[in-house]
């Protein structure tokens, strides 16, 4: 084994993928100098590689043609992608007419760029992660990644309660984990998207990430070494509720948490988990919004199917994102 870690140096590679640390490598620092990655970590530093060029040239659909992507745009069309199977829903907030225009037009869009930068802030998250950097920049990375997603749900909750005429008062904003919320939305006739909310795995998803971005901003996360990898402890004060959330999401898999009672998280699957269980609960729970209530301006449809969001394009970029 140590002949090959110098064979690797050597050639000036910079992943060493492995099953087994323990043989060679007594601590962190050693499993950074000489890139040594397990294959899951691995495939996720080469998809990280591939996303984190400033030059991300695309095959178009028509004729052909190449097409190059900015950061931003990238992530952007990265967010929407993600968000694919929720497109109709979107497309539909854009078609509202009068008053509701503005603020549904707003609000749904924003579920696109704050899943859009929580994509960029798990790539931050990975990045600090395979470079050993301090846990206070991980943990940065990491709480902006949960804010964001937790913002995407409060703004999808907004245009719900907007749609279906839920009055808010203040201090009573619109939240999938209010009561007084879902109560007003089976009275208003939205009771199969509170039975979406309901489902087990959204609910858990939900839950978890309010879970997760509270914790933060009490004491800094403790620093857990464990199997050789940067950890962090869950907070106390909800270590049962992400245990129910985590195993139910789980299903037996490891998302990223360990130990019995899931006391402890390596930052960067996790990061990498959440996303994905965020964007799958998101559009299930999108596509069960009606419109029939709502006037829509349907010449404004044939001008999107017209421009239809580039589905060749989606799936290139879903491939590197």
């Amino acid at each position: 084994m140590h002949v090959n870690i110098a064979a690797h140096r050597t050639g000036h590679r910079h992943i060493f993928v492995t099953t087994e640390f323990g043989p060679f490598c007594r601590n962190r620092r050693d499993l950074t100098r000489c890139g040594a990655l397990r294959p899951k970590q691995a495939a996720l530093a080469l998809g990280l590689f591939l996303r984190s060029r400033n030059d991300r040239t695309l095959i178009m659909m028509s004729g052909g043609s190449r097409f190059c992507e900015d950061t931003s745009s990238f992530y952007l069309t990265l967010g929407r992608a993600r968000l694919a199977q929720m497109e109709s829903f979107l497309q539909n907030c854009m078609l509202i007419r009068g008053e509701l225009n503005s603020a549904v037009r707003r609000l749904a869009w924003s579920i696109v760029e704050r899943t859009a930068r929580a994509c960029q802030a798990r790539d931050q998250v990975l990045r600090c992660h395979l470079s050993d950097d301090s846990k206070t920049n991980i943990a940065y990375h990491f709480d902006y990644l949960t804010i964001s997603l937790v913002g995407a749900w409060d703004s999808l909750a907004q245009v719900v309660g907007i749609l279906y005429g839920i009055p808010t008062r203040s201090g009573r904003y619109p939240g999938f984990r209010r009561q007084w919320f879902s109560k007003a939305l089976r009275e208003n006739g939205g009771q199969v998207v509170v039975a979406s909310i309901e489902l087990d795995r959204n609910n858990a998803i939900i839950e978890l990430l309010h879970y997760l971005r509270n914790a933060i901003h009490g004491p800094p996360y403790a620093q857990v070494i464990h199997d050789h990898e940067l950890r962090f402890a869950v907070a106390a004060e909800v270590q049962e509720r992400v245990t129910r959330s985590v195993t139910i999401l789980g299903g037996g898999e490891d998302i990223g948490f360990v130990g019995k009672d899931q006391s402890s998280f390596q930052p960067a699957q996790v990061a990498e988990k959440i996303v994905e269980l965020h964007c799958e609960a998101m559009c299930q729970v999108a596509t069960q919004v009606s419109f029939s209530q709502i006037e829509l301006d349907f010449p404004k449809r044939r001008l999107f199917e017209k421009n239809e969001f580039d589905i060749r394009r989606t799936e290139q970029v879903l491939a590197l994102g």
